[in-house]
């Protein structure tokens, strides 16, 4: 080795010094990936979003156990019985009429029935017939009725809306029949629902208007434009 060559395994050599000595020691490394914070608020979003999910999946499955409230099928029958009263003394053809007179006395026999259901389930009175009579409000229906009426048309009109009504509350008569644990509304039913398919079929539906029948709501997707008119001779 030369005298004036330097040192090469000096071990202070590739030392920083001064200012790079200072850089070095201030400045952190950098972590790779996601920092502890941010691992955690991913976690906790997931399991927010998870239970989300399974709160949505309970309601759901909540919701299609449901059935409709006996409150509303007595609304169905009620608007039921206020149209067939109304019109009964305007019908003109004998076949209308004499369907009509059956559902009258049907429908006076399965209002009773239903609203002692109601008052035999605890359930505040004046509330259940303030429901009732905010759900069973005819004014539509009345409003096509008179029309009809005017254009010589009545039996044809409310032959068909009512079979509408009737469709409807059969729809209602299933689904409660499938969800209630009420022995004496299975009871009701069970004597119910044959005399009302009947009276369906008598005003013109058929098995295929119910299959094809959906509820949103209240309402049916179902028009009363859909169901066939009343055969009159």
């Amino acid at each position: 080795m030369q005298p004036n060559e330097p040192y090469q395994n000096d071990s202070y050599a590739n030392q920083p010094t001064g200012i790079d000595y200072l850089n070095q020691i201030s400045a952190p490394a950098q972590a790779s990936g996601f920092d502890i914070k941010s691992k955690i608020i991913m976690i906790v979003a997931g399991i927010v979003c998870l239970l989300a999910l399974l709160f949505i999946g309970l309601m759901t499955l909540t919701s299609s156990n449901n059935g409709p409230s006996p409150v509303s099928l007595a609304a169905k029958l009620t608007a039921l019985q206020t149209i067939a009263n109304k019109y009964d003394d305007t019908l003109r053809t004998t076949a209308v009429r004499d369907t009509n007179s059956s559902l009258k006395a049907i429908l006076i026999t399965s209002n009773q029935s239903i609203n002692n259901i109601l008052v035999n389930s605890g359930l505040n009175t004046k509330n259940t017939a303030a429901q009732i009579a905010q759900l069973a409000n005819t004014s539509e229906i009345e409003k096509r009725l008179d029309d009809a009426a005017l254009n010589s048309t009545l039996d044809e009109t409310y032959a068909r809306e009512v079979t509408y009504l009737l469709q409807d509350a059969l729809v209602t008569m299933d689904r409660l029949n499938r969800s209630t644990k009420s022995q004496e509304t299975r009871d009701f039913l069970a004597r119910s629902i044959p005399g009302f398919k009947n009276l369906h079929k008598q005003f013109g539906g058929t098995s295929e208007d119910a299959s094809q029948t959906s509820l949103l709501g209240h309402q049916l997707v179902t028009k009363p434009s859909q169901i066939q008119h009343f055969v009159i001779t």
